[in-house]
C-alpha cells in the first residue's frame, strides 16, 4: 500500500453555471516533471450548475506499476499492470512477440517502489493504483522513454492536485498545467480517511473548493 485509503466527497448546490475539474498527483521536488515524468488526469469531475447532487472519489493506495499504451490524444488506453508495494521491485521485459510485460514484484530497496527496464527497446513506465473493485488500474504518473538497463524509482511523495478542467479526461497524460487554474493542493497524506468539499463558483466564475 502507498498511504492509506482516503474517500473524497464534493457538494455542490445550483452553482449557477456548469463547473469542471481536473483531479491529479504531482510529486514533489521531482525535477524530472515535465521533461521525462508527467502526470495523468486521475479523474475528471463535472458539477452541473442548475442541479444539487454530490460526488464521490476513492483512492485506494493500492498500488502498481503499469505498462501504459496512449492513443493520439495522450489517452492511457490499456494497460499490463502488477502490484508493486514498497519495498518492492518490478522487472519490465519484452516478449517474444515484441510486447513489454511486468514480472510479478520481488523484494526490492526498503522504502522504494522501483522498475527495471530490460525491455528491448526504450520503454514507457506507468504507476497508479487499483480501483475499488481491484479490476483496473488508474494511472497516476508516466515515464517516457526509460532507458533500457536502468532503474526507476516511484516518488514517495504526491500532492493531490486540482485544477478547473479544460478538456482533460480520466486517464489523459497531461503534457503542462499552464494556463490551468489551481483550485486546490494538498499532500495526499495529509488527508483524513473520509473529507467532504464544498464546490462553489465567485462572481468571477472562479472555482472553488473547501472543507466542510
Amino acid at each position: 500500500m502507498f498511504g492509506s485509503p482516503k474517500t473524497l466527497t464534493f457538494h455542490y448546490d445550483q452553482l449557477g453555471i456548469d463547473a469542471d475539474i481536473l483531479i491529479m498527483f504531482e510529486p514533489t521536488h521531482e525535477q524530472a516533471l515535465y521533461k521525462s515524468l508527467f502526470p495523468v488526469t486521475w479523474k475528471a469531475l463535472s458539477f452541473p450548475g442548475t442541479r444539487s447532487g454530490r460526488a464521490t472519489v476513492q483512492y485506494t493506495g493500492d498500488t502498481a506499476l503499469l505498462v501504459p499504451q496512449t492513443d493520439r490524444e495522450g489517452m492511457i488506453v490499456s494497460t499490463n499492470a502488477q502490484h508493486c508495494h514498497i519495498g518492492q521491485k518490478c522487472v519490465m521485459e519484452t516478449d517474444s512477440h515484441g510486447k513489454n510485460f511486468l514480472t510479478s514484484a520481488e523484494s526490492g530497496i526498503p522504502g522504494n517502489i522501483q522498475c527495471q527496464v530490460n525491455t528491448s527497446n526504450a520503454s514507457d513506465v506507468g504507476f497508479g493504483v487499483f480501483n475499488g473493485n481491484k479490476d483496473d488500474v488508474e494511472a497516476i504518473i508516466k515515464w517516457d522513454k526509460v532507458s533500457v538497463g536502468n532503474t526507476i524509482s516511484v516518488p514517495l511523495n504526491f500532492n493531490l492536485k486540482i485544477y478547473t478542467n479544460f478538456g482533460y479526461q480520466q486517464g489523459q497524460v497531461i503534457q503542462d498545467v499552464m494556463g490551468l487554474p489551481l483550485v486546490f493542493s494538498k499532500d495526499i497524506n495529509a488527508l483524513t480517511e473520509s473529507s467532504d468539499w464544498a464546490v462553489s463558483i465567485d462572481l468571477s466564475n472562479s472555482v472553488h473548493i473547501t472543507p466542510i
